[in-house]
Formats: structure tokens, sequence, C-alpha cells
């Protein structure tokens, strides 16, 4: 049984088939994909995180760092839903853009976001830390919102490695708390104590 060969790659308009060659036309072609937004954001945001190692090694992170930061900024002031969001906060942690961290944790804390961009919010914040990547965490955690928010909170605050929050988490290994909850706040528990 012989396999068939895969169809050729089609040319693009311009006749030729341009693949970038280089990660810097690469994350030039992603970056300018995210500014104009093309499809897909997330993957370019992906993509582009992926990128960081080979462009550090060419002397070119600085440089991209800068345009992705500037990217964050201006959607920052926008509603971030949807594919759009899930890129936006990909190239925050990614990036490690440490001054977006008060509106990762408003979206943390929405519970009129849908969960998944809730979810990936609360895997940023252990990345960028401080007090209120904290305090947003142990907030979703106490509150009576989405499990599977509250899994990720904790596992967050496990990352963060804050001790402080040790005590709050023991008193809520006593409460009543759906199994999942409880098994991330357990675990949270004994990496913190």
């Amino acid at each position: 049984m012989s396999r068939k060969p895969p169809p050729p790659k089609k040319p693009r308009r311009g006749g030729e088939l341009h693949e970038p060659r280089t990660a810097e036309e690469r994350a030039r072609d992603l970056l300018l994909r995210l500014e104009t937004s093309g499809p897909n954001p997330q993957n370019a945001a992906e993509e582009l995180d992926r990128l960081q190692g080979k462009l550090e090694r060419d002397g070119q992170l600085e440089d991209f760092r800068d345009r992705v930061a500037e990217l964050a900024g201006a959607w920052s002031g926008n509603s971030l839903r949807g594919e759009r969001g899930q890129a936006w906060l990909t190239l925050v942690g990614g990036f490690d853009l440490k001054e977006n961290v008060g509106r990762v944790a408003e979206i943390v804390e929405d519970p009129g976001l849908p969960t998944a961009l809730r979810v990936h919010a609360c895997r940023v914040l252990p990345t960028l830390k401080g007090e209120v990547a904290v305090r947003a965490l142990q907030g979703v955690l106490l509150s009576r919102t989405d499990a599977q928010v509250r899994v990720a909170a904790a596992d967050g605050l496990a990352l963060i490695g804050d001790r402080s929050v040790a005590p709050v988490l023991e008193v809520m290994l006593d409460e009543d708390l759906p199994r999942n909850v409880w098994s991330a706040v357990s675990a949270a528990f004994d990496r913190l104590r």
C-alpha cells in the first residue's frame, strides 16, 4: 500500500511562496497579525511567545518585547473577551508584562466573563506575582464562583508561594467544598506549609 504525497503548497497572490526564514521575520509577521486584528490571535500570541528564546539569542528580544508591551497596553483598555482576551493574557504572561497585573486581576475577579478566560487569567497571575495577584486569587478562591476558576486560583496561589495564605487554605479544608476545589486547596496548602 503506497501513500499519496501531500499536495504542494499554493503560492500567495504575489506569485512565489514566501515562508519567513528567520525568527525575526516570523515574529514580525505574527506581531503584524496581532496589531491588525488578523486571524487566530491566540495562536499568533502563543507562537510569538515560543519565539522569545530564539529572538533573545539573536539579540532582538528587547525590541519585540517593547512592541508587545505597547500592543498589550493598547488592548488592555478595550473589552477583552474571546480569542483576543486569551491572546492578550498569553502576551502579558509570556512576556512578563507586570504593569498589567491589575487588569489581569480584574479579569480573574469578574464573574461575568467566560470561565475559560478567567482560568487563563488565574494561570497568568502567578507569573506576574505581587500583592495584587495574591489578593485577587485569594478573593476568587474564597468566593462562591465557578469551581474551575477556584481550582485555578488555588493552583495559582501555590505557584506564587506566598506562605501568608496558608492559614486561609487550612481553614478552607474544614469547609464543605466541591471535591475538585478541596483537592486543589489541599495541594496548595501542602505546598505552602
